[in-house]
């Protein structure tokens, strides 16, 4: 994945824990200001204007939404921010914190 030096926007880079691979099989659905995105485990650039940003990624098991994780970045123009969303580390039924975690990448 390339951009052009003076795009704005954020790179969700979203990644599935070790112990959980059968994840690979769904789909991540990342939310930028509300506007919902549905791709595969992976690195996705989404361009956006200047400002600050609310992002939401998640994805859908057995028709519920789980893993959600959410972060709010400020983007300046001509900057691209990247985020890495990485799923629950243990993935069962009996899971108590369905949550996942999303970072700033330096």
């Amino acid at each position: 994945m390339s951009q052009m030096p003076d795009e704005t926007g954020i790179i969700v880079k979203s990644r599935v824990h070790p112990l959980a691979l059968l994840l690979r099989l769904c789909k991540t659905t990342v939310t930028i200001d509300g506007n919902s995105f549905r791709e595969s485990w992976g690195e996705h650039f989404f361009g956006t204007i200047p400002g600050t940003h609310e992002v939401r990624v998640s994805f859908n098991y057995l028709s519920e939404q789980i893993g959600n994780a959410s972060i709010t970045v400020e983007v300046h123009p001509r900057q691209v921010i990247r985020l890495c969303y990485q799923s629950p580390a243990v993935f069962s039924l009996m899971l108590t914190s369905k949550e996942g975690v999303i970072t700033i990448e330096d």
